[in-house]
């Protein structure tokens, strides 16, 4: 049993899928809970609402996105592309192993919630302040190729004080 609440209804489902889908059916249920975990972890948060009466509510690109993702599952579960009479041809989609996904529209839609924690990736941390007010001079340590600059401290310096 999920801990938290789907991010988007039965009705929103139902809606999306132009049909009548029972607000207590479970296999719709059970494919909102799991898009809408889909999208907590895409985003990196728990997307919890703030606690307000009923209906809760979550940010539009999330719920738009939850329904998206559990609408493809819930008209196509086997996520397949084509079928044929003759010779018995079917084939599934490349994606049909991943069962539910994002796709690069999704995710992009969904990128203005991510927290800057899970935003991943390669960066440069600068680790000095670069202090070059001060007077101090480096002095070579040898002839090329040598090792780094000594730092020949100012009078004025507040390291040597």
């Amino acid at each position: 049993m999920p801990t938290l609440p789907p991010l988007a209804t039965v009705a929103d489902l139902a809606a999306r899928a132009g049909d009548t889908i029972d607000a207590a059916d479970p296999q719709a249920g059970a494919v909102l809970d799991m898009a809408s975990a889909l999208v907590r972890a895409y985003v990196g948060s728990s997307l919890v609402p703030e606690p307000t009466p009923d209906p809760l509510v979550f940010p539009d690109a999330a719920v738009q996105v939850t329904v998206d993702v559990a609408y493809r599952v819930w008209t196509n579960p086997d996520a397949l592309v084509a079928d044929g009479i003759d010779d018995a041809t079917r084939r599934w989609s490349d994606r049909a192993g991943d069962g539910f996904y994002l796709t690069a529209a999704n995710k992009m839609i969904l990128d203005s919630l991510r927290t800057p924690a899970s935003n991943g990736g390669l960066w440069t941390l600068g680790t000095t302040r670069g202090d070059d007010y001060l007077d101090t001079i480096y002095v070579p340590t040898g002839p090329p190729p040598s090792g780094y600059p000594f730092p020949w401290y100012a009078a004025d310096d507040p390291l040597i004080q």
